[in-house]
């Protein structure tokens, strides 16, 4: 079966520059910050950041250590990572 979902990042070349931009580098695009994290596999709400690179979401979790282009403070806010994309 052919991959045709528009998110599957289909290069290994692309997957290697997310990891390393974003793990290794700390850089990021946009840094979401103070968010309420929305896990629909566990049920469970959490506080915390959402990193993303690109067109991807790139960390959850503690942005704070990411350099980035644009943070923005979405305190209060739902946030479901699977919806963001």
């Amino acid at each position: 079966m052919a991959r045709t979902h528009l998110n599957y990042i289909k290069s290994l070349k692309r997957r290697r520059e997310l990891v390393s931009d974003v793990i290794q580098k700390k850089n990021a695009d946009l840094v979401l910050v103070n968010g309420r994290i929305l896990n629909v596999y566990t049920r469970e709400i959490t506080e915390g950041d959402i990193v993303v690179y690109g067109d991807r979401i790139g960390f959850i979790g503690d942005g704070s250590q990411f350099q980035t282009k644009q943070r923005i403070d979405v305190s209060g806010s739902f946030l479901t990572p699977g919806l963001l994309d």
